[in-house]
């Protein structure tokens, strides 16, 4: 099966327009900062500047609890820009991984993400060092692909455990762990968009998808978010 890397984003390009347009169907990876509030649960942190009148003009939209400006200049938003602001099904398909501090000390955010049709959220359970927040995420996605060409894909859940086994069940300096709720147990191949009309066929242990013409169905996407700029003094993520 091939996979390919489409994009990836620093920075200022990570904007709110680019957060509502995070595509479907793909592996969505985020890394960047993040905090928590008893109030509003789990928040990410943009990269890009908005100005207080831009800010204000979303928040009359969508309010002030989804989005809204740090003491840093930087944005942040909540679960309820998810719920309020993406287009339904805005994730069908995807699997979601928000490798920042705090994004799944409750589930809020994990519940908002999976509502709109994504079939995996990974998040960490609390502050995390950078170290291990790039060691555990990359595990991960390494114990996602095959061991050698045409061999066995492991199944997300045992891709985690890859991971945790490789670099440590928890965080060394923190002491929180990734945590991931999905749809149901699946590997890479089985995540292929399944078009109107398209069917699975098992071959021997590999799991083949094939569009109504049976021919078989072979690309997926890869997205990255990078948002760094912005942090608050009491998170290392």
């Amino acid at each position: 099966t091939r996979f390919s890397f489409t994009s990836n984003l620093d920075d200022d390009e990570i904007t709110i327009d680019t957060v509502r347009n995070l595509p479907s169907h793909s592996v969505i990876v985020w890394t960047g900062h993040g905090s928590y509030s008893s109030k509003l649960g789990p928040i990410l942190c943009l990269g890009k500047v908005h100005d207080q009148a831009e800010i204000m003009r979303y928040q009359k939209e969508i309010g002030e609890d989804a989005v809204y400006l740090s003491t840093s200049g930087g944005v942040r938003i909540s679960s309820k820009f998810f719920d309020n602001f993406m287009k339904k099904e805005s994730f069908e398909g995807s699997l979601v991984y928000f490798n920042t501090c705090f994004s799944y000390t409750d589930n809020r955010l994990a519940n908002s993400i999976l509502d709109l049709g994504a079939i995996a959220y990974l998040g960490n359970s609390t502050e995390t060092n950078s170290i291990y927040a790039f060691d555990i995420v990359y595990g991960f996605l390494e114990g996602l692909t095959p061991v050698s060409t045409g061999s066995y894909y492991r199944p997300i859940q045992e891709a985690l455990s890859y991971a945790k086994l490789k670099h440590g069940a928890t965080d060394w300096a923190m002491g929180g762990e990734v945590k991931l709720a999905c749809q149901f147990d699946f590997a890479l191949p089985e995540m292929i968009a399944i078009k109107d009309g398209a069917y699975r066929v098992n071959s021997g242990s590999n799991l083949i998808l094939c569009d109504a013409n049976g021919e078989e169905i072979t690309d997926y996407t890869m997205y990255i978010a990078k948002s760094y700029k912005f942090c608050d003094q009491y998170l290392s993520a």
